[in-house]
């Protein structure tokens, strides 16, 4: 799968354009090397739309996971690129966990982006696969 094939199918999933449910499917479908490197891309696209300080809260409402989780605890507890970039090398049995809750946080932080930045229209591309 091509970069711009992950790209599009995180941003489907964050504007809930697919199920989640068959996010995690496709994502537990993968080998851990390959669900370490979405993760990464998730990392980055996250960035890239610039969550706001209380994304991460939200983003855990959103995803339905304990404030105990592991993946939660650690975006909670240091600047958000530093613990971003923690989360692919959790254990394999903390990836789905991670895997529902960054794309939670790439659906807060690019709606955010949205209605901040791109509410007259933008060129983004994955702002545009819907029909828009």
């Amino acid at each position: 799968m091509t970069q711009h094939a992950v790209e599009e199918r995180l941003n489907r999933l964050a504007q809930d354009l697919d199920p989640l449910d068959d996010g995690d499917a496709w994502f537990r479908s993968l080998p851990l090397e390959h669900r370490q490197g979405v993760l990464r891309v998730l990392a980055a696209m996250i960035m890239q739309a610039h969550p706001s300080g209380d994304a991460v809260g939200i983003a855990v409402q959103r995803s339905g996971l304990k404030p105990t989780y592991t993946p939660v605890v650690l975006l909670r507890s240091g600047p958000l690129p530093d613990q971003l970039a923690k989360i692919p090398n959790l254990p394999v049995d903390e990836s789905i966990k991670s895997f529902r809750l960054l794309v939670g946080l790439l659906a807060v932080a690019d709606r955010d982006r949205r209605n901040r930045d791109c509410a007259s229209g933008c060129g983004h591309w994955w702002h545009h696969l819907g029909g828009e």
